[in-house]
């Protein structure tokens, strides 16, 4: 079995596909680097133009505004709103304006917690949820600003404004990540039956059966794919060194959305470390492109057009996007699915189930989803392998 398991090895490393494939990761490692990070705002940053702005204009109206004789209703609210944000929006900019950002993390924590951030970045064009993303993005700041307060002096203006090497790695993680690697499991899992096809003879010759011989394959595949990590971990370490490395303990927000709860908008805010977030996020994604590649497999196994099993392949990984609509978690059973749980960092931050609304796309649930249907898939295997015997 050794000499098999090496000859796998071989073959993997010296396709010519698969090189190509890791030189271009390491060419879209560098296209971000350079070309994307360096203009890359979160929606809600640290601004202090903004800020002085927002609380100058605040300020001016309430000392400006005539409150004698009839007043429209809309006047009343705004003053009854700004006279109880204005003292901390000050603590705010008064915080911002001498360098204290702890103090200034504290206050924010408070001013998030009003409940009546409206952020403009987040109303663009085509952009029919803007209320529920504002929502969830000033909510999700409310515990990520109590933690960042407790930082003290050690709190840098790149980590308010998620800038650093650890903070990007986590915000890749949730979309980017997760699509790449599930684009990455099928065209290194695609063609892992071509060889053996061509070469059946020489291949049956070594005494190992033929479901064991695709495990192998599985297990040798998905040892070559994290190996991308390499010229990842060449941009983290550029970004770092750009912006600083922060932390692994910094904040990372999670919601959760009640089950007992009527609307997405009642979730609750919590933090977690980044690092125990990573940990959730790449276990979950470890699990998803076993499977991406245990169907890939099976299906090249029952065909030999390489060019339709990666068409059948990508419309059974990609198949989400046909349903991110925002609210179909009320309409269908989508945790069931386990293509659901694709964007493995939006899952674990409870975003995917606000966005969808359904209190049941959760962690767990991808957990024990995906897991189940990697048993499934396996039984179909070694089924497959005793009914039809040849590859």
């Amino acid at each position: 079995m050794s000499e098999y398991i090496k000859q796998e090895y071989d073959d993997f490393f010296h396709n010519k596909k698969n090189i190509v494939l890791y030189l271009l990761v390491g060419l879209l490692t560098l296209f971000f680097v350079i070309q994307l990070e360096p203009s890359y705002k979160i929606h809600e940053a640290t601004n202090f133009k903004n800020l002085e702005s927002s609380y100058l204009d605040k300020k001016q109206f309430l000392e400006t505004v005539n409150l004698d004789g009839d007043t429209h209703p809309r006047v009343l609210e705004a003053v009854a709103a700004f006279n109880i944000m204005l003292p901390t929006e000050k603590k705010r900019y008064e915080s911002l304006k001498s360098n204290h950002l702890a103090e200034y993390a504290a206050s924010s924590a408070i001013w998030y917690g009003f409940g009546t951030s409206y952020n403009p970045s987040y109303y663009t064009y085509g952009n029919d949820f803007a209320k529920f993303e504002n929502t969830y993005g000033s909510s999700s700041m409310i515990p990520k600003m109590t933690e960042y307060a407790k930082r003290g002096n050690s709190l840098s203006m790149n980590e308010l404004n998620e800038r650093t090497a650890w903070q990007q790695v986590e915000r890749l993680m949730k979309r980017i990540v997760p699509m790449l690697f599930s684009l990455l499991a099928i065209l290194f899992s695609i063609d892992l039956l071509s060889k053996d096809r061509k070469h059946s003879s020489l291949i049956d010759g070594y005494p190992i059966s033929l479901f064991r011989r695709m495990m192998i394959k599985l297990i040798v595949t998905m040892s070559g794919l994290f190996l991308v990590i390499i010229p990842l971990g060449i941009g983290f370490i550029i970004v770092g060194l750009r912006r600083g490395f922060g932390s692994i303990h910094l904040p990372s927000s999670y919601s959760v959305f009640p089950v007992e709860a009527i609307s997405n908008l009642e979730s609750t805010f919590h933090s977690q470390t980044i690092g125990l977030f990573l940990v959730k996020s790449s276990l979950l994604l470890l699990l998803l492109v076993f499977l991406i590649m245990l169907v890939s497999l099976l299906i090249s196994y029952w065909s030999k057009n390489d060019f339709l099993n990666l068409v059948m392949i990508s419309c059974i990984t990609f198949s989400s996007l046909l349903y991110q609509r925002h609210g179909l978690g009320d309409i269908y059973a989508i945790q069931y699915s386990p293509m659901s749980y694709l964007f493995t960092g939006d899952v674990v931050s409870g975003y995917q189930g606000f966005f969808w609304s359904t209190p049941f796309l959760t962690y767990n649930q991808g957990l024990m989803v995906v897991g189940i249907s990697i048993g499934v898939f396996i039984v179909i295997t070694k089924l497959s392998t005793i009914k039809k015997r040849q590859i």
